[in-house]
């Protein structure tokens, strides 16, 4: 609770009436202190006992939205209050990283009151934030004290990683074997389903139900396209090989490759560290995970049994670069490392023939040189 202008203002007359009463015995200034002060007083004690609470809800356009883009949100509240009180405004409390035109200024509120205001929120953070809670100014009716209601709803919007479109096709590696390349390129089917034992990862959409019942074990579709080649995409999570600018930069290259993959129907795997593994046959669970992913204390996983492996890591180090020898060293594996990454590490993976890029520059340009180098 906080004093306005007015109420100051009121208590500095009533200061100057009692020094002038009693310095030029003008008695008759004594009810005129009184008065100031019994305004102020009592202006105190109803927005006091007035209470208040705010009980409402929130509407947004779409739950999830891309870097940029702009979501409706209409808001919806009750002012409930034991005493009349008159409401200066409203608003929602916003996270940094939230940029939202002017809501609803609302005035003249009283008792209990519906209200409703809406704005447009976006924002280029990718990541899950909350809107909210909902923010009441509410004062007496002479506007000498006012306070601030804060309702307890918040609201989830999650933001999608930036994705960048990427020349060529996201596997040119093969593109000298044609059948492998146009078998490649059919994404699973529905009529040639045959069932294989249930593998981490797995979406539950592909879980083949009358040969689990059969077979007494989880069982899942594969389909004649599983057999062929497959991108795997690492994003290496481990804190300890990022700043935040790296790590930012490298869940926007795994959202740009697989979105590529998945618009060509090429069939790619990601992998994002502990985090979980998804695919090209549910792009939006996929980008939803690399929205919400963050650095970790174990980040680098992937099986090497993929037919080509592309692996997003920060500043490598020897011992990172080791890891990756040992577990991609069979495998045509290309590698984007962060800009300040170590001569040495780097060389250790040029020499067990795996081809490096540095990223930190344009996404498109990255892919395209790794690309090229891998093709020589």
């Amino acid at each position: 609770m906080r004093l306005t202008g007015r109420a100051v203002g009121l208590i500095v007359v009533a200061v100057l009436a009692l020094l002038a009463a009693f310095g030029f015995g003008l008695s008759a200034l004594f009810p005129v202190v009184g008065l100031c002060l019994a305004l102020v007083l009592g202006a105190v004690v109803l927005v006091a006992l007035a209470g208040g609470r705010l009980v409402g809800k929130r509407e947004l356009s779409a739950a999830v939205c891309q870097p940029g883009t702009s979501v409706s949100v209409q808001v919806s509240v009750e002012l409930k209050s034991r005493l009349p009180l008159v409401l200066s405004s409203i608003r929602d409390s916003l996270e940094p990283g939230l940029a939202a035109t002017a809501g609803d200024q609302l005035g003249e509120g009283s008792v209990e009151r519906d209200l409703g205001f809406g704005y447009r929120i976006g924002s280029s953070v990718r990541g899950q934030h909350l809107l909210g809670p909902t923010i009441a100014v509410v004062g007496d009716p002479f506007g000498l004290v006012s306070k601030e209601i804060v309702g307890e709803n918040r609201t989830p919007m999650t933001v999608l990683p930036q994705v960048v479109a990427l020349p060529g096709g996201p596997l040119a590696e093969f593109s000298a074997d044609d059948a492998t390349a146009t078998r490649y390129s059919i994404l699973p089917g529905l009529d040639d389903v045959i069932a294989r034992p249930h593998q981490y990862g797995d979406p539950l959409r592909r879980w083949h139900w009358k040969a689990s019942a059969r077979r007494g074990e989880p069982m899942v579709r594969q389909e004649e396209a599983d057999t062929g080649p497959v991108l795997r995409l690492v994003l290496d999570t481990e804190a300890r090989l990022y700043d935040n600018k790296s790590f930012e930069w490298n869940v926007s290259a795994a959202a740009s490759k697989l979105s590529q993959a998945a618009e060509l129907r090429h069939q790619a795997v990601l992998t994002c560290g502990t985090f979980g593994k998804f695919d090209t046959t549910d792009l939006a669970a996929a980008l939803l995970a690399l929205a919400l992913v963050e650095p970790a204390d174990d980040g680098l996983l992937g099986e090497p049994g993929a037919d080509s492996v592309i692996v997003l890591t920060g500043r490598i180090d020897q011992v990172r670069a080791r890891q990756l020898i040992e577990r991609f060293g069979l495998t045509p594996t290309q590698v984007i490392v962060a800009p300040d990454s170590r001569g040495s590490a780097v060389d250790e993976l040029r020499a067990a023939r795996m081809t490096v890029e540095f990223g930190g520059g344009s996404i498109a340009d990255t892919f395209e040189a790794l690309a090229q180098t891998a093709s020589r």
